[in-house]
């Protein structure tokens, strides 16, 4: 459903894409099988429990900006679970590709520094960052007019 809503809105508009932790992984696997591409101008992921080494393709995004905190312990291990599972830190760690060809074009790799506490993998939605990330995602939207 979320691709056919995308799809039938590229009539000129941009479009932007906001995700979570799990939703960038599902965001990145839904983005890598549509022939569309860029199918996101601009992309914001927080937190992604994904695998920081993950390839993107790299028409993926026309830009993609990856926030993560290096005391966000919900995605510490995630890379390590047994059976083959697709789980990783890129919340923790950022994004660190070894293989520049896997670039996806324009990235942006953003350090969030609020103390999180125990636990806390969501705190990107209480009022003081909310807002500070609001801000700078209405920016980014203003400059591409």
């Amino acid at each position: 459903i979320l691709t056919d809503q995308v799809i039938n809105k590229r009539d000129g508009k941009k479009n932007y894409l906001i995700a979570h932790s799990l939703g960038c992984l599902l965001a990145t696997n839904i983005v890598e099988h549509c022939s569309i591409r860029p199918l996101f101008d601009e992309a914001w992921f927080f937190a992604p429990a994904m695998d920081r080494q993950w390839i993107f393709p790299e028409d993926a995004w026309g830009k993609l900006n990856i926030i993560f905190n290096k005391n966000d312990r919900a995605v510490m291990f995630a890379r390590y679970l047994p059976l083959g599972h697709p789980f990783g830190d890129m919340g923790r760690r950022g994004w660190q590709t070894l293989n520049p060809p896997g670039d996806p074009g324009n990235v942006r790799l953003i350090e969030d520094h609020v103390k999180m506490y125990p636990r806390s993998h969501s705190h990107y939605f209480k009022s003081a960052s909310l807002n500070s990330y609001a801000q700078q995602i209405s920016d980014s939207i203003k400059e591409d007019g």
